[in-house]
């Protein structure tokens, strides 16, 4: 009789555990990564791919004053050590690239804000400076803790543009080269991110979160970050990110000057 009970108890409790897995809804919270770019003066036409200050102005204070959070990439690697969710009302705000307007425009709005953001630079380009903050630049502003440097590579953000629509898009961004081997793209991946982890550290920052050039992956990319220590790496969809807790391939939302928030928002 014992046994039967025992047996029937077991069956019970495998079938509430498969039930959970199963039918139990996964929690998520919303969370906008915003992309930017370059930031322009007002007097100045925009590119596609520019905002121009008043805009980037009025983004941060509609942010500001509906409550939302700033988070970083530390934020979200605690977020998944403690495996937390974080606020309904947290916001990611990032830059590719390494454009000084981040620095010269951007950073004091966010401060007046109380908002930080995350500027992912190309280091071939910020050592060459010129529309791109310097490493000095990059030091400076890492070190008031309004931006957080963090990598888009270090020279890969190249290759044929033409190719992006390609089944897979063979060399551009960290997609690999056609022809190349597991093994040999691994050594070129490991090359490019030992320069950019060694140009992060020069400026104070440590290499936590990789933003794919074009928001391209790979999946031969996975053991590579993981030997790097990259816990947060980020793509682009122009959706929302429904995020779990995990943080790689986070999909982020292209801002343009044009772009209301308050239509994309929750």
């Amino acid at each position: 009789m014992k046994k039967r009970l025992l047996i029937s108890s077991v069956i019970m409790l495998f079938a509430t555990l498969v039930s959970c897995t199963l039918f139990c809804p996964r929690h998520t919270v919303a969370l906008p990564i915003l992309m930017y770019h370059d930031i322009c003066p007002d007097d100045t036409q925009p590119g596609l791919y520019s905002v121009t200050e008043s805009k980037f102005r009025s983004d941060m204070e509609y942010l500001a004053s509906n409550g939302y959070v700033a988070l970083t990439a530390e934020d979200l690697i605690t977020c998944h050590v403690s495996s937390r969710l974080p606020s309904k009302k947290a916001v990611m705000i990032t830059f590719d690239d390494g454009y000084l307007s981040n620095i010269t425009l951007g950073e004091p709005i966010l401060s007046e804000m109380g908002l930080k953001a995350t500027v992912s630079v190309v280091g071939i380009w910020v050592e060459n400076g010129n529309t791109y903050m310097t490493v000095q630049d990059a030091k400076e502003a890492q070190s008031r803790g309004i931006i957080d440097i963090q990598c888009h590579t270090y020279n890969l953000h190249l290759g044929d543009k033409s190719l992006l629509d390609a089944n897979p898009p063979y060399g551009c961004g960290i997609a690999r080269r056609e022809g190349e081997t597991k093994r040999e793209y691994r050594a070129r991946l490991r090359e490019d991110l030992t320069k950019a982890k060694a140009l992060l550290s020069e400026i104070g920052s440590d290499m936590a979160l990789v933003a794919f050039p074009y928001g391209i992956y790979d999946r031969w990319a996975g053991k590579v970050l993981d030997d790097f220590g990259v816990e947060v790496t980020l793509k682009t969809k122009n959706s929302i990110c429904e995020y779990t807790g995990a943080n790689r391939g986070l999909v982020r939302l292209s801002i343009f000057n044009n772009t209301d928030l308050a239509d994309i928002l929750p």
